[in-house]
Formats: C-alpha cells, sequence, structure tokens
C-alpha cells in the first residue's frame, strides 16, 4: 500500500468520524434518534476501520522481506 492510499484512507476516516459526531450533535431534533444511532454507527465505523488499517499496514511492514 503506497503512501497516497494510506492517507487516503485515513483521511476519509477521519471525515465519517467528523460526520458522525456531527449527527449525534442533532439527536434532540430527531425524535426517534435516528441520527444518534447513525452517528454512533458511523463513528463506530470509522474507529473499526482505523484499527483494521493499523493492523494490517503493521502485517505487512513485518511480512517484507529486508533485502
Amino acid at each position: 500500500m503506497n503512501l497516497k492510499k494510506s492517507l487516503f484512507v485515513l483521511i476519509i476516516c477521519i471525515l465519517v468520524f467528523s460526520l458522525g459526531e456531527y449527527l449525534t450533535k442533532l439527536y434532540g431534533l430527531d425524535p426517534p434518534y435516528a441520527y444518534l444511532y447513525v452517528g454512533m454507527a458511523l463513528k463506530l465505523l470509522a474507529l473499526i476501520s482505523v484499527v483494521v488499517f493499523c493492523i494490517v499496514f503493521v502485517v505487512k511492514k513485518l511480512k517484507k522481506p529486508k533485502n
């Protein structure tokens, strides 16, 4: 995975997390709390994707043979 792709994935995760944070602040405007739950799901998705990305990055670095 090259640097551009890595930065793109991290920026997308930050944007998704920010959107989730924004949606959780709108819960007072939505009686069935759909914004709250969608915002929480987006935040959780962003956190899980960052953790998976870091694990994959570390595994690829460890498996890469040093010449």
